[in-house]
């Protein structure tokens, strides 16, 4: 399986019908009761160096629908250059322990 497979496969907790992009809400709080961005959705997917890349739609700035959109195409994009196989956490650990 590739990268861009594994990532593209819909998860159980996924609310927005597609996977990697997600909605924050407007009244979404820190734990520190410090209030963060406005409404936006948020395409996120990894980096081929392993890092966390996140792009933010603001709502009020394009609407809902537009704001989904967006996020949906730059994640489609993301995934469209992910290269590699998908090699899961306990099989680098194994192949770790193998000298391999």
């Amino acid at each position: 399986m590739t990268r861009a497979e594994y990532a593209s496969i819909r998860r159980k907790s996924n609310r927005s019908g597609f996977p990697g992009v997600c909605r924050r809400g407007d009244n979404a709080q820190t734990s520190l009761r410090k209030p963060v961005d406005p409404a936006c959705w948020i395409a996120f997917w990894t980096m081929p160096d392993g890092k966390r890349a996140i792009r933010k739609f603001s709502i009020a700035k394009y609407g809902e629908k537009t704001a989904f959109e967006r996020a949906k195409n730059m994640r489609k994009e993301a995934l469209a250059v992910m290269e590699g196989v998908f090699v899961s956490r306990g099989l680098k650990h194994w192949l770790q322990r193998q000298g391999g």
